[in-house]
């Protein structure tokens, strides 16, 4: 973890050396990686480690550089997070995943060293280098990386052989991992895992076919290990993917407030691969600005409906129709966007 004020490094915060096991059904709060993906679109993404590891170091940050003590808990964060990780649970996952090398961050409250550690990580955001920090906030950049490079040297007890599958009218080498767990989830999905291990560690790869129960419910008792139950299969068989990840995985932290520090943007890149060559190839990037509110302090619009949404860094994007009806008289209709915003000239 690397903290900077101005554009000076000023020191690393000490982190606790501590073993990261895993669990016979495939998860616990010890496994580094846990990242669903869900053949249905990118609505369906949680970056679990870089939701946690964000809070846990902008806290530290401040408290370590700032000299600002903020609660160890955040507020208006999805309900998963402290639902099923204490704080103290928290910090320990994200140093595990420091001191294994498989998780760097660096936060920063000038913006250069988050440029400079986005250009290192080759990843272009599109105004990025414009971006205006105030000093009393802080940014934190985070990548985490997983590769599992070969079946047969990384899988654990178990072989993977492969399989042709009809996908999408086209032909593709499946995989069948013999001697796979599998089991049932809480709500009735059939799960399988396999588990892979090289000079990084050890990653369980769970994958499940959802069809039962909300995703976030699913995704809370997958991370407790609610009520799996073990099956007699043989193993398990699923087709080749190549999934992006983007910054919808951050967003459960967007909005996320700690006295009068709020989390006001994210953003995040990635992907998750598997098929017959690769076991599993994994990387996420995230930044997160972190400001701070002053005395002042804004009207949250949670519980409304919102009429735009955000890009990556924040901005305000809409496309609206507005109808004004007067006595039951249409008098206009007109289409408004975020180019004709009002900015009290």
């Amino acid at each position: 973890m690397e903290f900077y004020q101005g554009n000076n490094r000023v020191g690393t915060p000490e982190v606790n050396h501590i073993d990261v096991s895993t669990e016979d059904i495939g998860g616990g709060h010890g496994v580094a990686y846990r990242e669903p993906v869900i053949e249905y679109g990118n609505e369906y993404q949680i970056s679990i480690i870089h939701c946690l590891a964000t809070l846990n170091a902008a806290e530290k940050y401040l408290g370590t550089v700032k000299k600002i003590k903020l609660n160890k808990q955040w507020t208006n964060v999805a309900e998963w997070i402290y639902e099923c990780f204490t704080a103290e649970q928290i910090q320990s996952l994200t140093e595990a995943c420091i001191v294994s090398g498989v998780l760097q961050i660096t936060a920063s409250d000038t913006l250069q060293p988050i440029v400079e550690w986005a250009r290192s990580v080759g990843w272009h955001i599109r105004g990025l280098d414009s971006l205006s920090i105030d000093t009393n906030s802080v940014m934190v950049a985070a990548r985490s990386h997983l590769n599992y490079d070969y079946w047969n040297q990384n899988l654990q007890g178990m072989k993977m052989i492969t399989k042709k599958m009809r996908v999408n009218d086209n032909t593709v080498t499946g995989m069948i991992v013999d001697k796979a767990v599998t089991m049932i989830d809480f709500f009735g999905n059939n799960c399988g895992f396999y588990r892979l291990e090289n000079e990084q560690g050890q990653t369980t790869v769970r994958l499940t076919h959802w069809k039962n129960g909300n995703f976030n419910e699913v995704m809370k008792s997958h991370f407790v290990d609610k009520e799996l139950t073990i099956t007699k299969y043989k193993g398990m068989s699923f087709i080749p993917f190549k999934k992006e990840l983007t910054t919808t995985a951050m967003n459960d932290i967007l909005g996320a407030e700690n006295g009068p520090y709020q989390v006001n943007m994210v953003a995040g890149d990635g992907i998750v691969q598997v098929n017959n060559q690769n076991p599993l190839r994994y990387e996420m990037k995230s930044i997160a600005l972190i400001v701070y509110r002053s005395g002042e302090r804004d009207n949250s619009d949670n519980d409304y409906l919102k009429l735009y949404d955000k890009d990556a860094l924040g901005n305000i994007t809409t496309r609206m129709i507005v109808e004004i009806i007067y006595n039951k008289i249409h008098f206009v209709s007109l289409v408004v966007t975020h180019k004709d915003v009002d900015l009290g000239d």
